[in-house]
């Protein structure tokens, strides 16, 4: 299949399928984790453990002691994407009283402070449940907490319950499930961007144009959005926005000059610049022109303490669109896709890069410090930091999805690069 056809069509399809609908009952098998966690992107005694790729090592201390965690609500999360390494995000619940006091009967008594659970065999962490209710409402349409649709009238039974039928997959999941692995890169075909900008339409209206400067070791770029918003390009080593680093373009800011961003997680205050030393762009410009919104910039590919790019090896990228200028929530629309920049020129792997995963570890001033990463979990500390509320659960007993804090603006292209 013809990767820009295939890519073409699976972006059509995240915009045009839902995998459920209002008043549809739903069973799904997974773990619970709070929202504020998932936001984070850690939880909050093991701060080096990403949550959605270990949502096993998830405490109930951590579950249901904290307030702001019980009042961010809760949902069951969907598998684990076997390219990513992540869970996707499932379903929310609308009552968080029936959640928590579910939860004290499960966890084991006395490794959390409300837990009643007397059974020494009772888990300590990982609630892994099966869940039934009826879907009340849709998610905002965003790939965050409240792009989830919201469950009402559900039962919390243990995991080794497990579903009747095979279990229902939750929209996000769906999304990430269209891509076709095997030939889900977009990019330039047969074309060389080493000698000519390549280009790729993202979403309709949305244009992303790449060409490497192989003698330089660069790669120029130049976003085009059919609107008004803020503009991103970012890079990481498993796809996803935690750990990453960008390039964020916001016209009317710095001097309409895009600046590297360190994303230690997905709320705003995590979003932190890099040091001066390392505002390395250049050619670097971000402008509305007659109603378009256009970023350019040339970026280095390899950069000390940065996430190296090798343009000869298929990339997993990320384009996200804001509503305006204000750095905040990609609401207008985000999704990974593959890309090898150099297309068929480059130097048939020449610099290639072998690089060791790394992980960002955020600390409570939101202050983000990438290092090599580990196996497994992090280590746990008994302390929560005040991370302040997240409000990204449904009010109790609403069936209305709510959307809070600033919705971001402007284009957001987030490329995000992955070793393959």
């Amino acid at each position: 299949m013809n990767s820009l056809k295939n890519a073409a069509a699976f972006l059509f399809a995240l915009h045009t399928t839902h995998a459920v609908e209002v008043g549809d009952e739903v069973c799904i098998t997974g773990y619970v984790l709070d929202g504020l966690c998932i936001t984070q992107g850690f939880f909050l005694d093991a701060q080096d453990t990403n949550s959605l790729e270990f949502p096993e090592e998830h405490t109930f201390h951590c579950l249901i002691d904290p307030p702001q965690c019980v009042e961010s609500g809760y949902q069951v999360l969907g598998p684990k994407n076997e390219t990513t390494g992540m869970h996707c995000l499932g379903f929310r619940f609308d009552n968080t009283t029936t959640v928590v006091e579910l939860a004290k009967t499960v966890g084991q008594k006395g490794l959390c402070t409300s837990c009643t659970n007397e059974d020494a065999n009772a888990p300590e962490r990982g609630w892994l449940a099966t869940v039934k209710g009826t879907v009340s409402a849709l998610g905002d349409g965003s790939d965050g907490v409240t792009g989830t649709p919201i469950l009402s009238d559900f039962e919390i039974m243990d995991g080794s319950v497990g579903c009747v039928t095979e279990d229902t997959v939750p929209p996000l999941c769906m999304a990430r499930s269209l891509e076709d692995p095997d030939d889900g890169a977009m990019g330039s075909g047969n074309e060389d961007c080493t000698q000519q900008m390549c280009s790729v339409e993202l979403t309709p209206g949305y244009m992303l144009q790449y060409q490497v400067n192989e003698a330089e070791g660069t790669v120029t770029m130049e976003a085009t959005f059919d609107g008004e918003a803020f503009v991103a390009v970012g890079f990481s080593t498993n796809g996803e926005m935690i750990g990453s680093e960008a390039v964020i373009g916001i016209a009317g800011e710095n001097g309409d000059i895009p600046q590297k961003y360190n994303l230690g997680g997905k709320s705003t205050e995590l979003v932190t610049t890099m040091p001066a030393e390392q505002q390395t762009l250049t050619d670097a410009s971000v402008e509305v022109v007659d109603g378009q919104t256009v970023m350019k910039f040339t970026k280095i590919l390899i950069e000390p303490n940065e996430i190296p790019v090798d343009p000869n090896v298929e990339s997993i990228m990320l384009w996200a669109l804001g509503s305006d200028f204000t750095l905040g929530y990609h609401s207008g629309g985000r999704e990974s896709f593959g890309v090898t920049l150099a297309g068929e020129g480059g130097s048939d792997g020449a610099g290639t890069t072998t690089v060791a995963p790394t992980t960002t570890t955020v600390a409570a001033d939101g202050a983000a410090t990438t290092t090599v990463a580990t196996t497994g979990s992090g280590e746990e500390t008994d302390e929560f930091p005040d991370y302040g509320t997240d409000p990204t659960a449904p009010e109790e007993d609403s069936s209305a999805s709510k959307v809070h804090g600033a919705l971001a603006a402007g284009i957001a292209i987030a490329f995000f690069t992955s070793m393959l």
